[in-house]
């Protein structure tokens, strides 16, 4: 039986993992373009960091330490600082902490691709209810004012159960309260774009990035004249530790299964 349409036999498949430090400069394994027309460089940053700026380096030989914008291509930058997260941003997963300066009405927003959700602080038993939420108008809270810590976890309850409620963001996100008010955010595979996040202030409700993505994509006759085949991405700045996992998929050549480097199951 033939099985020459599986990914793995049409492309040619290399990942890595860097430990990042606040220095940054790590790059990945450099991957030969040799006999492949394009290439996908994806990037998953895990820890607990603010922003990464990410940029894909192209050399003459393997290694060589090579010049940034391979292929014309702009760095990235992934993530985004505590109370303002760009939807550009990658971002899959935060830490949300909720502040003791979250009084009634206090408002901030969160966004999923281009679905943005207001939510508005309320100490009013009739607001924390699912019937008082609408689409554009969500509440947490609990009568128990916010600087003490069991009002603080009963806001965080209602703010988990308000950001995946039909009216918020439904089956595109999970969210869970931990530790007193944190909240852990995490996106699902129905979520179509990153996280957005928008507050004025920290001491209402910040965030911080646990998880976020970037990609390169890039193609063999966009490399620069003179021998640079080989490519890899460049962890360039990075405001904490953090571990990148690197994957490439090369295509345009035809790979067999047995050139693939991991465990391939059956």
């Amino acid at each position: 039986m033939s099985n020459h349409g599986r990914v793995s036999d049409q492309s040619k498949i290399v990942s890595d993992v860097l430990t990042v430090t606040s220095a940054a400069g790590d790059t990945c394994i450099p991957v030969d373009m040799a006999g492949c027309n394009q290439a996908l460089f994806h990037v998953h940053a895990q820890g607990t960091f603010s922003t990464i700026t990410l940029d894909l380096v192209e050399a003459t030989a393997s290694t060589a330490t090579g010049s940034s914008a391979a292929g014309g291509s702009a760095g990235i930058v992934i993530g985004g600082p505590s109370t303002l997260i760009p939807i550009t941003g990658g971002v899959r997963s935060v830490i949300l902490t909720l502040g003791t300066d979250a009084t009634a009405g206090a408002t901030w927003n969160m966004s999923v691709g281009g679905v943005t959700k207001s939510f508005v602080h309320t100490t009013s038993t009739a607001l924390n209810t699912a019937t008082a939420q609408t689409s554009t108008l969500l509440y947490y809270g609990s009568t128990i004012d916010s600087t003490a810590d069991t009002g603080l976890q009963l806001a965080a309850d209602a703010l988990a159960t308000a950001l995946v409620s039909t009216n918020a963001f439904g089956s595109m996100m999970t969210a869970s309260s931990g530790t007193t008010a944190t909240l852990a955010i995490s996106l699902t595979d129905d979520a179509t774009g990153s996280i957005g996040l928008a507050s004025t202030n920290s001491s209402v409700v910040s965030a911080v990035v646990t998880d976020a993505a970037g990609a390169f994509n890039i193609a063999n006759d966009e490399l620069s004249t003179g021998g640079n085949r080989y490519v890899k991405v460049k962890a360039s700045t990075a405001s904490t530790s953090v571990k990148l996992g690197v994957t490439v998929i090369r295509t345009g050549m035809r790979f067999q299964s047995s050139t693939y480097a991991g465990k391939l199951s059956t």
